[in-house]
């Protein structure tokens, strides 16, 4: 898949679309490609950290949007030896989303509800 050059005017006209039972989800290199109908996904091309931070800021400009955050709690057993940088990833995560509702959950858990919710509204996954 190849970096959608406009990839924040798509999020822009989906985020004017979206509302309490959509999902946008921000997702590393290894997600999985999801096939349900219902769900799209974009290649940004940027890194994770700099898309959190785009995505955040748009959605703190949108009037009918309050996000609700769900991340893997797979991401708390990833060591620094398998991964370096990740104390600091989840340190700045951590920051970046604290004046948010926060819930953690499995990775196969977060998949199925996308799953669920896809049959009905729509997702988009970056």
């Amino acid at each position: 898949m190849e970096p959608v050059r406009d990839w924040k005017q798509t999020l822009d006209k989906r985020l004017a679309l979206f509302g309490h039972r959509n999902w946008l989800v921000v997702a590393d290199a290894a997600y999985p490609a999801q096939s349900r109908p219902g769900i799209e996904t974009i290649l940004s091309g940027e890194s994770q950290q700099a898309v959190i931070e785009d995505v955040l800021a748009r959605l703190r400009s949108c009037q009918h949007i309050r996000p609700i955050i769900h991340v893997d709690r797979e991401l708390e057993f990833i060591s620094e030896k398998d991964a370096p940088g990740v104390d600091g990833y989840r340190s700045w995560l951590k920051a970046a989303l604290k004046e948010l509702t926060v819930h953690s959950a499995p990775h196969d858990e977060i998949i199925a509800k996308l799953d669920l919710a896809a049959q009905m509204f729509s997702v988009l996954i970056v």
